[in-house]
């Protein structure tokens, strides 16, 4: 059995972690790129990091995507792109920045793989194209014209690219379209550990339009195998595009899930009412219909077991 080279950049991020251990566990090699920059608290990057060094045929290089040359002429079955700059605010305090971070390093990227005749590309796009667009749950073939935030609309962009690098220059590639992403040492500024971790020390939470809108919680683990499913699924496809939701397909309202938390904990915490941010679209909810049918799987996990997992693994982990 072949064992596949793997090279995953954004490696110490929330998915690139997961993903990274789940190749590894299936006899792939893995080369892991992250220029550890500290979006969040760096004790989550470490960690992971930590974690991963201790796996065989496992590789870290600390770097960015504006120095690819480093693995000129290496030769990797399959690229997948995670690293980029993910955030729907920051994103229009800073739109040169996201720009240059997501669509300028997705460039770098599928140029490093024309150079070196690399043929398969997986990258991360995101819910967030779908923008302003009222139809749920959302499907894939939607026009995906009316963005919320440049961060969104980057993401849009990394698309359109995809598809000129795969008509123009052969290079395959699948496009997935995270929606919530939560799990064990998930990212400690999105709502899950937000939530978990100020019930937990008596902070406040603040809750947007009330707490009324709706998002599409989805579980790493179902992120991560549908994305190594995808991986099986191209072995016998000499030329595709493709473009898939991954979300949980079950919307809830973001104030039940506090309760939800608040009753796992068996604790209550004091709210802060807002009103409502233009930028937050009302609902998320994922079709996954097409990746489902192009893998011949299904992955899901129930939100409750999921978030007593990322309650169970905060203890386990010291974080």
């Amino acid at each position: 059995m072949k064992n596949n080279k793997i090279l995953i950049t954004g490696v110490c991020g929330f998915i690139g972690f997961h993903l990274a251990n789940l190749f590894i566990d299936n006899g792939d090699h893995v080369t892991g790129i992250d220029n550890l920059r500290k979006t969040y608290d760096p004790i989550y990057k470490k960690k992971r990091l930590s974690l991963l060094k201790k796996r065989k045929n496992f590789i870290f290089c600390k770097t960015d995507l504006t120095k690819l040359s480093k693995f000129k002429n290496q030769y990797f079955d399959l690229i997948i792109h995670l690293a980029g700059e993910a955030g729907v605010r920051d994103s229009i305090k800073r739109p040169n920045y996201y720009i240059q971070e997501n669509l300028q390093n997705t460039v770098n990227i599928f140029e490093y793989a024309k150079k070196n005749k690399i043929k398969n590309i997986f990258y991360a796009s995101s819910s967030s194209v779908y923008g302003n667009c009222n139809t749920y749950p959302s499907k894939e073939n939607l026009v995906i014209n009316k963005p919320l935030s440049v961060y969104g609309l980057s993401k849009s962009a990394c698309e359109l690219l995809a598809y000129y690098y795969s008509n123009i220059f052969g290079i395959n590639s699948i496009g997935l379209r995270f929606f919530t992403v939560y799990g064990p040492i998930g990212r400690p500024d999105m709502s899950m550990n937000i939530f978990i971790n100020n019930i937990l020390n008596n902070r406040k939470i603040t809750l947007y339009n009330y707490g009324k809108n709706h998002r599409d919680y989805t579980y790493v683990d179902d992120i991560t195998n549908y994305i190594y499913s995808c991986f099986k699924a191209i072995k016998n496809k000499k030329k595709y595009f493709q473009i898939f939701n991954i979300g949980g397909e079950n919307s809830i309202r973001i104030d039940k899930l506090l309760t939800m938390i608040e009753k796992i904990l068996k604790k209550k915490t004091k709210i802060i009412y807002e009103i409502k941010n233009k930028l937050d679209p009302v609902r998320s909810l994922a079709d996954n219909k097409k990746i489902k049918m192009f893998t011949g799987k299904k992955f899901h996990t129930p939100l409750t077991v999921g978030v007593q997992k990322c309650i169970d693994s905060r203890f386990e982990k010291g974080l």
